[in-house]
């Protein structure tokens, strides 16, 4: 308690302006890449429940590199890999140079959906297969039977993996 009383909190008020920023700037990349991050867990964990034939294993494929490697290197492929790789296609013409805002939010959506695909995935499989039969024997579509009856069980059944991810991304 001793150690906390002596520290000079003098820099940290006479920096606060820098901190303010930064906690706008992470709230910032953190709301865009939460939101990115549900829609390519939710669109792709549908697809992968549901065993959309391309669809699914290209999913599958996209969740297992991306949740086995760091997301340091991620990252660092998204900064300085894509610059380089488009410059190998040069006749083309074209070159994606991300600002490290972009970068730091994309390179989190990548990450957070690859992990939310799973979480959804699980949770839209843990829906009774009698509960999407009884919606097609009232004469619902498919895709009515998803988003009435598949989504809001196993939404709510993914909630909590889903939270620790938001967290994780924040």
């Amino acid at each position: 308690m001793q150690l906390l009383a002596s520290f000079d909190w003098s820099f940290i008020w006479e920096n606060r302006g820098e901190f303010e920023s930064g906690l706008r700037k992470t709230l910032e990349v953190s709301l865009l890449a939460i939101a990115g991050a549900f829609l390519v867990g939710l669109f792709l964990g549908a697809a992968r429940a549901h065993r959309v034939p391309v669809v699914s294993w290209l999913a599958a494929i996209y969740v297992e590199v991306i949740r086995n490697t760091p997301i340091l290197v991620q990252a660092f492929f998204i900064f300085f890999g894509l610059p380089q790789i488009t410059s190998i296609f040069g006749h083309f013409h074209f070159h994606i140079l991300l600002s490290p805002f972009t970068a730091a939010w994309l390179t989190l959506v990548i990450w957070g959906g690859a992990f939310n695909t799973e979480n959804f995935r699980a949770g839209f499989e843990a829906v009774p297969q009698r509960y999407r039969e009884a919606a097609l024997a009232l004469g619902f579509t498919r895709l009515k039977t998803f988003f009435n009856i598949t989504l809001p069980i196993g939404g709510r059944i993914a909630l909590p993996s889903s939270i620790n991810t938001y967290v994780s991304v924040l």
